[in-house]
């Protein structure tokens, strides 16, 4: 019998789902093996996880968030020059007139901003 000590991980048996065993390699780094050591296995998680992240960016989804952020984007400027707009111009018209020139254009952005949320494809 060997006296240098196995590593920790436990791994599962080849061919089944349900079974596992002890990993046959050598510890090196403490209790684990270079293989399943935590630093290793957290280094090509990250790896990995920026591949994936990579590989949805350039997928049709990904395309399809980076606009939806975009439009999001918009839809609150758009919000917040509509705020800006109704309260310039209730501060400068004329009081019989201002009411139907501030409805006018709440209605004109309100349209764009609709336009803009649309799920609606054409």
């Amino acid at each position: 019998m060997s006296t240098t000590p196995r590593c920790a991980a436990r791994v599962s048996t080849p061919g089944t789902r349900v079974s596992s065993h002890q990993c046959t390699r050598k510890a090196v780094e403490g209790d684990y093996c270079k293989i399943h050591h935590p630093d290793q296995v957290k280094t090509r998680y990250e790896a990995s996880r920026a591949r994936f992240m990579d590989d949805v960016k350039k997928s049709p989804l990904g395309q399809l968030l980076a606009l939806q952020t975009a439009n999001e984007e918009t839809l609150s400027a758009l919000r917040a020059e509509l705020v800006s707009t109704k309260n310039t111009l209730s501060n400068t018209l004329n009081p019989p007139n201002t009411e139907w020139r501030l409805r006018g254009v709440a209605q004109g952005l309100q349209f764009a901003i609709d336009l803009l949320t649309s799920t609606d494809t054409p």
